[in-house]
């Protein structure tokens, strides 16, 4: 999960108006969406269902002035495609790591 807390971001104001923090939701739900289709498209395991692939989900989350932007897996044999076997079929950490910096540099530079 990513998270980008504004008040470390802008630490002289006292008050983030209720646009910008909707703008920066707006923002993370792009980004999620974007990781969600990256992973997807990049699981190098091979499909016997297709019910893992599926299941990937990008999410944004809100709590006060920190947003949250993650990935998830909805199958109950996800977390052995990430962890087990050497990692060799992980995704998800994965796809994070490659889209960090970039959804970081998003938000920083919305808020310039």
């Amino acid at each position: 999960m990513i998270k980008f807390d504004i008040d470390k971001a802008l630490s002289g104001l006292d008050k983030i108006s209720d646009q910008t923090n909707w703008s920066l939701k707006v923002l993370g739900e792009v980004a999620a969406k974007r990781m969600e289709e990256y992973a997807k498209d990049n699981a190098n395991w091979t499909d016997r269902t297709g019910h893992a692939r599926k299941s990937i989900t990008g999410y944004c989350d809100q709590k006060g002035n920190i947003t949250a932007v993650g990935l998830s897996g909805g199958m109950e044999y996800s977390p052995y495609l990430e962890l087990a076997m050497g990692k060799k079929y992980a995704v998800l950490y994965p796809t994070i790591l490659e889209y960090e910096q970039e959804i970081i540099k998003a938000f920083a530079d919305f808020l310039k």
